[in-house]
């Protein structure tokens, strides 16, 4: 996991050397996590991306990026 702290935002980095991710299940709507993330979020003018390749399991990257507010 990596943080990363710019002048306007926050950027956190996690990946793995797993399987990977199921991404027929992710949208399957079997679950609302993901999207429950990805909606909040929006809400804040955030952003999440994820890459998974479970084809040839190489892991999964997740990049999450929340803008900083100015006070």
């Amino acid at each position: 996991i990596r943080f990363s702290l710019n002048n306007d935002a926050l950027t956190v980095n996690m990946r793995d050397n797993g399987i990977g991710l199921n991404q027929a299940q992710q949208r399957s709507g079997s679950g609302r996590g993901w999207s429950n993330i990805q909606q909040r979020l929006e809400r804040i003018g955030g952003s999440i991306a994820i890459a998974t390749d479970e084809l040839v399991h190489k892991g999964t990257n997740i990049l999450i990026r929340v803008p900083l507010l100015s006070l």
